[in-house]
This record gives C-alpha cells, structure tokens and sequence, in this order.
C-alpha cells in the first residue's frame, strides 16, 4: 500500500527562475498508470460488464472490422433505452440510478443508440460504450438533473475520492474519475489524475483528462485558473495546438483583470506563462516526407520530370 505524498513537482522554467505549482499528486508503482486503458487482448476489444456476453456482433460490422470483435449485453443496451427515456422524461432520480448501474460495473460494453447525421438530419445508429454513453447521458441532463444525481452519489464518490488520496492508489483515483465524473469529487479526481500524467510526461493522457474538465458545463465545474494553464500545457505538449489556443484564450479572458496567475505564493504575468507556452516547439504541419495521395507525394509529376532530366 502506498502512501500519499505531496511534492512540487509541476516546475516551470520561466526567466531562469522557476515557477512550481504545489500540487496533491499520487506516486503508484511504475506503469501502473498505463493500467488505466481498457485492458484488450489480441484481435479483440473488450467492453464487459457482470455477466459473460452472449452475442458477439463481428458478424454484424462485415469484413473489414473482421479483427476487431465488439461485445455487446442486451441488459446494458436495454438500461441505455431506459435511462435515456427516464431523462427525456425528467426522471432525473431513476435515470441516475439506471445509468449509475452502468457505470459501477467492472467491464464496459458496446451498444447501438441512435444519433441524427447533420448531413441528412435522419438518425443513425452507432455502435459506442455503454459507459462513454452513461456520462453521455448524464452530462446532457440541465442542472436540476445533475443536483439529484449529486444527491445521490455524491457522497459515495467522496468517501472513494478519500480513500484514493490516503492509500495513494492511482486506479483507485482513477476508478473515482470514471464512475463519478460529473459529482464534484469526480471533477477533482479528474483534475488530480490529469495533473499526475502532465507530471509524468503522459501528455496524451493528461490532455484526455482534462479535456474531460473542459467539456463540462462551466457552472457546474468552475475551473481554477491553475486548472487551465495546466491544460493548456498538456494539450500544447501533446500537439493539440487548436485546443491549446481555445483553452489558453479562456485562460487570458479569466486573468484579464489581474494580469497574472497565482501559482503557489508567486504571481506570474501573462506575458511569462506565454513565454513558457512558446518555448515549446510547435508540431509541423505537413512534413515533406509524407505521401500526401495514394500515389505518392502531391508534386510527384514535377519530381519525375526532373528525374527524366
């Protein structure tokens, strides 16, 4: 069992000095973190659930998805039926109970749900996770929805969130951010989690987490100025420039007034967060090696003919 410690660790090399940010980080083994993806054996994905699945829909998809095997469970596609008629119905205490049941399972699933192509605006079934669409539906309910829903489970999700935080169990912080995603103590264990990878060097997986924190409601996650330099920094680290300047120009809106972000006891202008920002290289667009068209590169034909010369 590992114990929780609490370092500095988020360190920022801005003018020659260095800015840290005094962070609540869990240290679990080495690689335990990788743990966290959906565990697949060769040839398969696997979303599970209690019980076995009993009708494997390969044969469905046709031959060319022939080496992925998607596993459905007719219980969990029949509670996204439900749930989903519970919240269009503004059933909001029994819609939370369906789709909760979903996301405490073990393992996930695939389901069909039906969304409207806004190309022709008919709706268009799609094979996705019941558990991505269990805080789909969620997440999609109004504010009164969501205060029943904390009602609910808000309180379990805290207990877990503490216990994540003494033991230091990194999949026990992680199975809080899944399960619990849109309680309050779900958004901090997101937080945690993606400021955990940003410290590893994991930028990919941080910037999937706090993509999370970002696509939710801004009244119900009030996001810390902190929280979106992080985020910046991650999705600029993993090379998601589009969302590094969406996420860096909420930042600048919010620090309008003051001018700097409180990090710790420091106060660090904007001027030195964009310096650290632009010191990262920017990914290249296009590299000149790249076939750009099934034959080869776009000016093949001014190539070949200067190889005829």
């Amino acid at each position: 069992m590992m114990n929780l410690r609490r370092s500095s660790t988020l360190v920022l090399a801005i003018g020659g000095a260095f800015l840290s940010a005094a962070v609540l980080l869990l240290v679990p083994p080495p690689g335990l973190a990788q743990k966290l993806i959906i565990d697949a054996q060769p040839g398969q994905v696997i979303v599970g659930g209690p019980t076995d699945p009993k009708k494997p829909v390969e044969e469905k998809l046709g031959n060319q998805f022939s080496a992925i095997k998607l596993v459905e469970n007719p219980e969990f596609q029949e509670y996204i039926s439900i749930a989903d008629d519970f919240v269009k119905d503004k059933n909001w205490k029994n819609a939370a109970k369906a789709l909760q049941e979903i996301l405490d399972s073990d393992k996930d699933y695939y389901a069909q749900v039906k969304r409207k192509d806004p190309r022709t605006n008919e709706d268009k079934a799609h094979w996705v996770s019941v558990k991505y669409e269990a805080n789909n539906l969620i997440g999609s309910m109004p504010n009164e929805g969501l205060e029943v829903y904390e009602t609910q489970f808000g309180q379990k999700a805290r207990e877990l969130l503490n216990e994540a935080k003494t033991t230091g169990k990194l999949e026990k912080l992680g199975e809080v951010a899944q399960r619990f995603m849109h309680t309050k103590a779900g958004m901090e264990a997101n937080d945690l989690l993606a400021t955990t990878f940003l410290d590893r060097g994991q930028y990919f997986m941080a910037a999937l987490r706090f993509e999370r924190l970002l696509s939710v409601r801004p009244e119900r996650a009030k996001l810390s100025d902190l929280t979106l330099f992080k985020a910046t920094l991650a999705y600029r680290r993993a090379g998601d420039v589009v969302n590094a300047d969406k996420t860096w120009a909420r930042l600048q809106a919010s620090l309008k007034n003051t001018g700097s972000l409180k990090v710790g006891q420091q106060l660090v202008s904007i001027d030195r967060l964009k310096a650290v920002l632009d010191e990262i290289p920017r990914p290249v667009d296009l590299n000149p090696f790249d076939w750009t068209c099934v034959a080869g590169k776009a000016n093949r034909k001014k190539c070949e003919m200067e190889r005829e010369k």
